[in-house]
């Protein structure tokens, strides 16, 4: 949707001017119709085109890959429903590296309601095997199976090196999942950060779409089987 896309362009470029930091905007253009690219300010971004649409896993790794393959530390990625706070950039400078592999986890707020709290991580119930977004300012550390809803994560190359981003085979919140889960087998650390705040549109981009309850169902069978349940 160009104006979702738009409105997050312009809070990254708004972030980041509150702050001294090198920086490069890669848009992933996720087969996207030749119409709705017109109506988008890439405000020149360097687009990654990708035809037909692969799906959110791979398209967000093949955006990961081209920023990681410039000589970067970290990487934010943000989904095109997710506008970053004013001082996200300014307050992701002064966060330390780690000697362990490190996803860092915004804590999100709404984008139609930016005081309110959305989640700071999400659990999976192993006898319902239901999905949960929970606010929780105390969290620091998000071990399977609780897990991170991925609208927005900051990428260092080491786990990006680890985990080779999202497992493509897995859609609709799965790929999230199972990212925690494989994150907590290779010992990368999915990181809470309170500093880093973030405003999520919810279902921006799947609305009420039915294949997407399909998808839903797939990716918990797979997730079953991969868990040992």
């Amino acid at each position: 949707k160009p104006t979702l896309t738009n409105r997050s362009l312009k809070s990254v470029i708004n972030a980041l001017k509150n702050v001294k930091i090198e920086h490069k905007i890669i848009l992933v253009n996720n087969g996207s119709e030749e119409k709705s690219l017109k109506d988008i300010n890439s405000h020149e971004s360097e687009i990654v085109n990708i035809n037909p649409n692969v799906g959110f896993g791979k398209g967000m790794n093949a955006g990961l890959a081209k920023a990681f393959s410039y000589d970067v530390d970290r990487v934010v990625m943000l989904c095109n429903d997710v506008e970053v706070d004013e001082d996200f950039y300014k307050n992701l400078a002064i966060i330390e590296d780690t000697i362990q592999p490190t996803i860092l986890c915004p804590s999100v707020y709404f984008l139609q309601d930016k005081n309110k709290a959305s989640y700071t991580y999400g659990n999976l119930d192993l006898e319902k095997w239901s999905l949960t977004h929970i606010f929780d300012e105390s969290i620091d550390k998000i071990v399977f199976p609780d897990y991170y809803p991925a609208s927005a994560l900051v990428w260092d190359r080491k786990s990006f090196l680890l985990t080779e981003g999202f497992n493509k085979d897995y859609y609709c919140y799965w790929e999230d999942v199972e990212l925690s889960f494989r994150c907590k087998n290779l010992s990368v650390n999915l990181q809470s950060c309170q500093s880093l705040k973030i405003h999520h549109f919810g279902r921006g981009t799947t609305g009420k779409k039915k294949i997407y309850s399909t998808h839903f169902e797939e990716g918990k069978e797979k997730t079953k089987k991969i868990v040992g349940c």
